[in-house]
């Protein structure tokens, strides 16, 4: 799984503080830099984004400041559309203090988030920008459309430096 990989290769990260991870799977134009911000004095910051069909997502439920109070992987009934974006900007205590759990098949959204709510600084990242998930053909498609007629949105990630 998604953390599984992490903690296999923490190596990777040691010499950071904290850390990216973004599902490729997913067409979007976010301002990394802003959400970067976002995450100071948290250990777990969680892109979200509104999506349209809640029951097929990570739907979370946020206090007044964008704490995270729970999280509920594709419920049967939802009470938000407020969805995991599949970005994440993690502080590597977190990874490093999970080092004595199994590795293999653990998961971000079914391991690592429940764990944090309620032990840690965990907070939403809402994403004003775009945000599609690709993984299934018609968003695969709709998601070239986009590209093709909207060019334009994707220009600060395209210039920048």
């Amino acid at each position: 799984g998604s953390l599984g990989f992490i903690i296999n290769n923490k190596d990777f990260i040691n010499d950071e503080s904290e850390f990216l991870v973004c599902y490729s799977d997913n067409l979007t134009n976010i301002n990394l830099t802003e959400m970067i911000n976002s995450h100071l004095n948290n250990d777990f910051t969680m892109g979200l984004f509104e999506s349209p069909n809640p029951l097929t997502c990570g739907i979370v439920k946020i206090d007044d400041d964008f704490n995270i109070i729970s999280f509920i992987e594709k419920p049967n009934k939802t009470h938000s559309n407020l969805a995991n974006a599949g970005i994440y900007i993690i502080s590597k205590n977190i990874i490093f203090d999970l080092d004595n759990k199994s590795s293999g098949s653990l998961d971000i959204s079914h391991h690592l988030i429940p764990h944090l709510i309620g032990n840690n600084k965990i907070k939403g990242y809402k994403i004003k920008n775009i945000l599609l998930d690709i993984g299934t053909l018609n968003n695969y498609y709709l998601s070239n459309d986009i590209l093709i007629k909207n060019s334009s949105l994707f220009n600060n990630i395209l210039n920048e430096k």
